[in-house]
């Protein structure tokens, strides 16, 4: 797979996860013309981070748990602020801004069962990451270097 199709797959994965929509045409470009790779470089990066980015390309449930898993253990890895970008080109995005900048309207127990829901779906995706991702981490961490090259002495 090229890095441009790598990229296309990386932006449509995020872009569903994020907005629960498929990426628009100008989104795609805007995520490529962004450079994620310059934002958030995996070359160097260690073997977690390039395993939790690789997952999270697979598609929406598998970035959600990779997520859950980075946010608490890789939170300044490289996909944490991948998608962080993801965000911010969503966010001005015109087709997908005013569904990430609107308010859950309805009854307040609709509304409240609602973030309840995305409150247990979180709480999943966490247990699910660490279950998935936590041996990966240990077994990656031990065969890894005990230190990088920008922390050496």
């Amino acid at each position: 797979m090229t890095a441009d199709q790598h990229l296309a797959r990386e932006c449509r994965a995020f872009a569903r996860y994020l907005s629960g929509r498929t990426p628009s045409d100008e989104v795609e470009a805007w995520y490529r013309r962004a450079d994620p790779d310059r934002v958030a470089p995996t070359r160097g990066a260690p073997a977690i981070d390039r395993a939790l980015l690789a997952a999270a390309r697979w598609g929406a449930p598998w970035t959600r748990m990779a997520d859950g898993y980075a946010r608490f253990v890789r939170p300044v890895g490289p996909l944490r602020r991948r998608l962080t970008l993801m965000l911010a080109i969503l966010e001005n995005a015109p087709d997908t801004h005013p569904a990430l900048h609107s308010a859950d309207v309805g009854r307040r127990s609709v509304v409240v069962a609602r973030l309840v829901g995305h409150l247990a779906a979180s709480g999943v995706a966490l247990v699910s990451g660490l279950v998935v991702f936590g041996p990966v981490h240990l077994v990656l961490g031990l065969a890894g270097p005990r230190h990088t090259p920008a922390t050496d002495p």
